[in-house]
This record gives structure tokens, sequence and C-alpha cells, in this order.
């Protein structure tokens, strides 16, 4: 067996754990970016990161034909995606997700679901966007470098790559994983997104963080009084919405992680 070929088994190790661990935890709603999010909280967080995102697109122009959402979970961008592409390529691994994916969106004549990991998928179109959205803090630089490389190789010229991810601040951090066993998350720093794009010869379009602090929402006292006095849907309020992507604070301030959108281009 070739270094190579070891290597290959080792990546391929690392992505059916992180693939069982979703198919176990599941996601708590359509709207939950994570397996334990509050769905009252985590709605508001869809719904800001939904507008947060749509604003990126206009500026960046995006338009086009194929679209390929990688992790889609379940396709809580689909119906922002389909503004701006005609098609729809949802992928997702984990099978239980799934499942719940294509009854959700498997009769949209502009989607196309697919059980399957972007490394094992073929697909013979190019794409005028790519998205991933929780994947890559998973991956070790190596795995990121080979999934980034094909990426762009599946991209139409000024086709977008575009990521949910996460960055630290000011230096990257490595921490075990609580949830995929033997793994580890991989928060890496606004310096190397913008060495990676240098090296693979990409524009760096946009670190942008998706949602806001909002320390005094997401304080753990604050949400079980909220839940005792019955008042948490109120996150779901378009009041409470504006007040919050007005009020909230995006700053990337040291010695935090923070949730982002990376926007990176072909040329």
């Amino acid at each position: 067996m070739t270094f190579s070929q070891a290597d290959s088994i080792i990546d391929q190790d690392e992505r059916d754990k992180i693939i069982q661990y979703w198919n176990d935890a599941l996601l708590c709603s359509p709207e939950s970016s994570t397996s334990h999010a509050d769905p009252d909280l985590a709605y508001l967080d869809n719904i800001i990161e939904n507008h947060i995102l749509a604003e990126s697109l206009q500026t960046w122009g995006a338009q086009g034909h194929n679209c390929l959402d990688i992790g889609a979970g379940y396709g809580r961008f689909a119906d922002l995606f389909k503004q701006y592409y005609t098609h729809i390529v949802l992928l997702e691994p984990a099978t239980q997700i799934y499942t719940r994916l294509t009854s959700l969106w498997g009769q949209d004549p502009q989607i196309e679901c697919h059980d399957a990991d972007f490394e094992s998928y073929v697909d013979a179109r190019s794409f005028d966007l790519i998205f991933a959205s929780g994947v890559l803090y998973l991956y070790s630089d190596e795995m990121l470098l080979s999934f980034a490389r094909k990426a762009i190789s599946m991209l139409n010229p000024n086709g977008i790559f575009l990521l949910r991810d996460f960055i630290s601040l000011p230096d990257p951090r490595v921490l075990a994983s609580s949830y995929v066993k033997d793994g580890f998350c991989y928060y890496r720093t606004p310096q190397f997104w913008r060495e990676l794009a240098a090296d693979l010869g990409i524009e760096l379009l946009e670190i942008q963080r998706s949602k806001p602090a909002l320390p005094w929402l997401r304080n753990k006292r604050t949400l079980s009084l909220l839940q005792i006095l019955r008042l948490k849907r109120m996150f779901r309020q378009k009041t409470i919405i504006n007040a919050a992507m007005r009020w909230g604070s995006f700053h990337l301030s040291h010695g935090h992680i923070h949730t982002v959108f990376i926007g990176l281009r072909r040329l």
C-alpha cells in the first residue's frame, strides 16, 4: 500500500466518523444548524443568517444555473439559493437526515437530492456556487485542502465557493471534539483563509460574521427564565428579529470563536 492510499483510507475513516455522528445526533428542527440548538433561538439565528447570506450574494453578483450544497442537512438555505440559481443539488451523507431532507425537498422541481458525501460525489456538471456549512472545521488541513481543490475544479469561471465555518482570533485553536469519536475541531484564523486563497489562486471575497453575539439572549439563565415564562416564542417575532439584527454585535472580537460566512471566487 502506498502512502497516498493509506492517507486516503485514514481520511475516509475520519469522514465516516463525522457522518456517523450526524446520523446518530440528527438535527432538532429544520431551522437548526446543530443537533443541540434551542429551536426558538435556532429559528432566530436561521432568519438572520439567511438575511446576511442574501446580502453577501447580492453584493457578489451571485446568479447562475447550478448550485451545490454540501452537507445540506434539512436544506435550511435551499429557499434562498432558489432565488439565485435555477437548479440546486443537495448532498447529505447522513442517511437519517437525508430521509428527512427528501421528505421536505424531494418533490421540488428545482431541487435534486443525493445521499452522498462530497468526496465520493461525481457530477459532469460545473457549478456557479458550491456551499458547505459546518463541514470543514472538522477536517484536518490536508483533508480541507483536498476538499477545496475538488470544489474549485467543479466551479465555473467566476463561480463562488462559499463556506459557513468557524474562525478563531487572534490564534488558531485545535480542540478535541465532544461529539465525533477521536475527532478534532479546527478553528482557523482569517489569515489561514487569506493564505489558502492565495495558494489556490482564488479570490477571497469576504469573511463575514453570520449571526450577532447577542449575549443578553444566549445567556443560559435568560433562556431558562424565558422558557419558564413561556416567552421563548418571541424569538420568532419580526420585531425581535429586527432588533437582534440592529443591536447585536457582528464584530469579530479577539479571544472568541465566531461563526462566519467565507466567500471565495474562482478566477
